[in-house]
């Protein structure tokens, strides 16, 4: 994912943090620290998600089949990351329908 895709999960409430960098020598995501009094939900959400991701890409890539039980883990992260994206689309909807119920007053 480069920094154009990350930047799909900011939003009007939630500036985007500075830019993650993508895969570090271990091709593990590296996610780069912020201050605890930057966390907003969006932000944990959005944290979450890249978390879920890269658990998902690291199960992808063990040389064997996968058990029943990851199967099972696998879909249940699938599930996970698409609700934290509708939650994400939902924080964003209102905080631009806040930001133009402000302009309008």
């Amino acid at each position: 994912m480069d920094a154009a895709e990350a930047r799909l999960f900011s939003t009007e409430m939630a500036p985007e943090p500075e830019e993650y960098s993508v895969l570090n020598e271990s091709s593990r995501l590296n996610y780069r620290e912020r201050s605890p009094t930057m966390t907003t939900p969006a932000n944990a959400i959005r944290d979450e998600v890249w978390e879920l991701i890269d658990i998902q890409i690291e199960t992808f890539r063990q040389p064997s089949r996968l058990t029943s039980s990851e199967l099972t883990e696998y879909h249940y992260r699938a599930e996970r990351i698409k609700n934290l994206g509708e939650e994400l689309d939902r924080i964003g909807r209102t905080a631009i329908f806040e930001k133009r119920w402000e302009s309008a007053a």
